[in-house]
């Protein structure tokens, strides 16, 4: 996909499994001149583990299927007699299916470091599907050089970093707690300014944090934030991410801008309370309009995600959503429809329920517009949000207000010119500079 985003879990496991004793070689499809083949052959590898990010772009607009390429991987991987193992956020989300439909021998299922390093340690590959046990984030301390995190930088505009996991969000539709678990598990403070120095140290100074939502606990954001402060790398780095809006006083929000964070992304989804309640979020609009506003004044730029076509809606509420947006003044909302339905939700049982008519099969991106808009939602989005550059739209054609990240020249052309942070960010410099 471009921009390229690193593999950071890669690198996460590759940096675990060498502390452990094992020679790891990664094969970046991004950064690799010499083919897989090749590799192959040269290395003879014992096993060869996989990671699949994302089964699909999760855009309604277009419906990208990924996983043919890792197909196809697999194949030639298993031409040469070498096992292959798949993980990955984008595998643990579908194990059973993904793992059917590459033919791969084995996949893990949750966390990939120790089940990964156990899997090596034994005496046979397994098949099918491994269920990794929970991992010590404490334990995580890893040595950023077994990807070129240069490259992702210059081609990409940010590097990842990761303080938690796991989501303890109820919201109806997310696959985030099937993947990674629904207890939230944070890292040691010291290593997570340890590996922000390694970055440093190769002059990457953009971060994006890759939590599911990194203010999950008020206690752990406020003292990451003060042991940047303290380290003086808050005057250095700029810092991106997702975050939740019912978790956020003026107090952290100072501490943030003063720790180097420059933009949150809230994945807020709907401003009517009755929507908000059956997305089963754990915030209501007035949360929204607090804290938009209380990051705004301390200057932190705000993203806010909107997510239209739940059941229930009409033209009516899409109409007072976007009214509300323009009411509250965030300074970017990215607008998009559809709900992509993944097994194990809340929203696939409700749909179930429901008798509503699914595929045999979600492994291919499938998603739920409410009958309500179904026809016509797109031209009727595009007209509320015409002329106002506030908004992104997940569109297929290219513009610099379109919110499908992958193949946006706009954004590409952008970093290659110097531009860094977040996607949407990047977006909203290349407008301001174009409008002077």
């Amino acid at each position: 996909m471009n921009p390229p985003v690193a593999p950071l879990a890669l690198e996460y496991i590759s940096s675990f499994l060498h502390e452990k004793g094992h020679k790891v070689l990664i094969y970046d499809v991004n950064t690799n001149k010499e083919s897989l083949s090749n590799i192959l052959e040269k290395e003879d590898p014992d096993i060869v583990g996989i990671s699949v990010r994302n089964i699909d772009d999760s855009c309604y607009a277009t419906s990208e299927f990924l996983l043919e390429g890792i197909k196809s991987m697999v194949t030639e991987v298993k031409s040469k007699g070498i096992p292959v193992i798949l993980g990955g956020v984008g595998f643990s989300i579908m194990p059973s299916e993904t793992l059917a439909y590459t033919g791969a021998d084995a996949g893990i299922c949750g966390e990939g470091e120790e089940g990964f390093e156990g899997l090596l340690s034994s005496e046979t590959v397994p098949k099918g599907i491994i269920y990794s046990p929970t991992f010590n984030l404490k334990d995580l301390r890893p040595k950023r050089g077994f990807i070129d995190n240069i490259f992702y930088y210059q081609k990409g505009g940010m590097a990842g970093i990761e303080t938690t996991r796991g989501c303890n969000r109820r919201c109806i539709y997310c696959a985030d707690p099937i993947a990674k678990g629904r207890e939230v598990r944070f890292r040691s403070i010291e290593s997570v300014i340890d590996e922000i120095s390694q970055l440093l140290e190769k002059d990457i100074v953009h971060y994006h944090l890759c939590d599911s939502e990194f203010n999950l606990s008020m206690d752990y954001t406020k003292s990451l934030c003060k042991a940047l402060v303290k380290k003086g790398l808050g005057e250095k780095i700029a810092w991106y991410a997702y975050g939740v809006p019912d978790i956020m006083d003026r107090d952290l929000a100072r501490l943030l801008r003063r720790a180097g964070c420059k933009g949150i992304n809230f994945g807020v989804d709907h401003t009517d309370d009755r929507m908000l309640s059956f997305l089963r979020k754990g915030f209501r609009f007035d949360d929204v309009k607090e804290t938009v506003k209380m990051c705004c004044e301390e200057g932190i730029r705000v993203m806010v995600d909107l997510l239209l076509g739940v059941p229930g809606e009409n033209f009516e509420s899409i109409k007072k959503i976007i009214e509300d947006m323009k009411a509250i003044k965030p300074f970017r909302i990215g607008t998009s429809y559809g709900i992509r339905v993944y097994p194990e939700t809340a929203f696939y049982e409700y749909l179930k329920s429901s008798g509503y008519q699914l595929p045999s099969s979600l492994l291919r991106p499938f998603f739920y517009v409410s009958d309500g808009v179904k026809d016509g939602i797109d031209d009727f989005i595009k007209e509320l949000i015409k002329g106002d550059e506030r908004f992104y739209f997940n569109a297929k054609e290219e513009s610099s207000q379109n919110y499908n990240y992958n193949a946006n020249k706009v954004i590409e052309d952008a970093i290659r010119d110097g531009y860094r942070g977040a996607f949407w960010d990047i977006l909203a410099m290349y407008q301001e500079m174009s409008s002077k």
